[in-house]
């Protein structure tokens, strides 16, 4: 389904929403149907539902529709899905005319700009992408839609991150129920970050002093409340959240699946952009990763909100380079200044953390192995660089290893070494790239750094 873009007066693209395609009127039909038939059997169903996704038959086959019931039993009395939330779901959907009065703009590359929705809104477009009527937007960006993670619920992993996302409809309608609307009305907004080159910093001449590091064994990112959280992302957003995705971007954006919205919107990110999404609640827990991943419950979100209404949640979307080659490679000045503009953008932006009144103090960066999963980043190369970033943007930075101990014990060390001989930001980057450079025996960079200094002791990373 294509999409025909239109502008905002002031120049900039809006986003097509379903009610504008020219076969609305059909699908809100079937949509109608769907909700107000609460004692239709699943067979009837399936054949609504195929009906709205116009595909072949065989491309959707009703084992997948069955998963969906399956993933709605988490907290749902048996037969509900039918009887209580795909109708709700089906007239969520229906009102996306009445709830988007305005065009959502188009969050389009080398533009920095925002979109700001309600938790309302949100639900709707969700709604609407369980039924796969919002139209592709455009071939650089992510197309919202949950056609494939339906058709691919086979996997266990994949009826989890369904699991999450009926968690997060039936939460959604309890607090309809409640006719809480404060709770319905809070905004999420999804920031484009743009980094210009006349803002980015003089590394190699850098004299600010490196800030404060704090490295945890246990915990999670998405747990470290009053903090900035990194989002490891793909360029395009989401990475594969709607497919056979789940590492750590899949799975924040499963829990709290307001960050969905962000695909709807941006496209595709380049090397100097960075996506802030604030706002987004985390309504599931879970444990395990990849193929592992497991919904393990609810979870309330008790986060305060800000002065625009929104929960207070920053999440720092930022890819990292994928296949740089060695620990050497990726010292090397293009790929490593690549990425310390990269995260730079990211950890710079002003937040709604750190505004207390009329005072700003920028909060803590919480971030891990970004990059370091199939992309091969290495590890010790992505602490020293995020540990830039965060020290030039003003934050201190909490690196969470993943259960790593060993990591953990050397970033330790490391760090002190550091503060000990009062690095700045301009030495750690210039050691790093003469390191880079140097034709020597494959060592890591935090030995090499290390062995800088008198002390001459082993390092524990050894």
């Amino acid at each position: 389904m294509a999409a025909k873009v239109t502008t905002l007066s002031y120049g900039i693209h809006t986003i097509v929403l379903p009610h504008q395609t020219p076969h609305w009127e059909e699908i809100s039909k079937l949509l109608t149907e769907i909700k107000s038939k609460p004692t239709m059997d699943m067979t009837e169903f399936v054949k609504l539902y195929r009906s709205i996704y116009s595909i072949p038959e065989a491309q959707l086959l009703q084992p997948p529709l069955k998963n969906l019931k399956q993933a709605s039993m988490a907290k749902s009395e048996p037969g509900s899905l039918i009887t209580q939330l795909l109708p709700y779901i089906a007239d969520l959907a229906l009102r996306v005319d009445f709830l988007f009065p305005e065009p959502i703009p188009l969050l389009a590359q080398g533009m920095q700009h925002t979109a700001c929705v309600s938790r309302l809104q949100i639900a709707c477009l969700l709604a609407n992408a369980l039924f796969n009527t919002i139209p592709t937007q455009g071939q650089n960006m992510q197309t919202l839609t949950l056609v494939d993670l339906l058709n691919l619920s086979f996997f266990t992993s994949q009826i989890s991150k369904l699991t999450c996302i009926m968690e997060y409809f039936r939460r959604i309608r309890e607090h309809e129920l409640k006719d809480d609307l404060d709770y319905l009305k809070r905004n999420i907004s999804v920031e484009r970050r743009l980094l210009f080159s006349a803002k980015t910093p003089c590394f190699s001449e850098s004299t600010v002093p490196l800030s404060a590091f704090k490295s945890f064994s246990t915990g999670l990112i998405e747990d470290a409340h009053g903090c900035l959280q990194a989002d490891f992302a793909n360029q395009y957003i989401g990475g594969g959240v709607l497919t056979t995705g789940n590492v750590q971007e899949e799975i924040r954006f499963v829990v709290s699946p307001e960050c969905l919205f962000s695909l709807l919107v941006c496209e595709v990110m380049l090397p100097n952009e960075a996506i802030i999404i604030t706002g987004a609640e985390k309504f599931s827990n879970y444990s395990g990763y990849g193929g592992n991943f497991r919904f393990e419950g609810p979870c309330i979100d008790n986060n305060p909100v800000d002065q625009n209404n929104r929960s207070l949640t920053s999440i720092v979307c930022i890819d990292a380079l994928e296949g740089c080659g060695g620990i050497k490679d990726q010292c090397s000045i293009i790929p490593f200044k690549r990425e310390l503009i990269k995260s730079f953008c990211g950890f710079s932006c002003d937040e709604v953390l750190s505004k207390d009144g009329e005072n700003f103090h920028r909060l803590p960066v919480a971030s891990g192995n970004w990059g370091c999963g199939m992309f091969g980043g290495n590890k010790e190369v992505k602490t020293i660089i995020q540990w830039i970033s965060a020290s030039l943007s003003g934050r201190d930075l909490y690196y969470f290893t993943f259960n790593d101990k060993n990591l953990t014990a050397k970033q330790e060390e490391f760090v002190k070494i550091c503060i000990d001989n009062k690095l700045t930001v301009g030495d750690l980057y210039n050691y790093c790239i003469e390191f880079g450079g140097k034709d020597t025996e494959e060592v890591s960079i935090f030995e090499y750094i290390y062995y800088k200094f008198p002390k001459k002791e082993q390092m524990i990373c050894d």
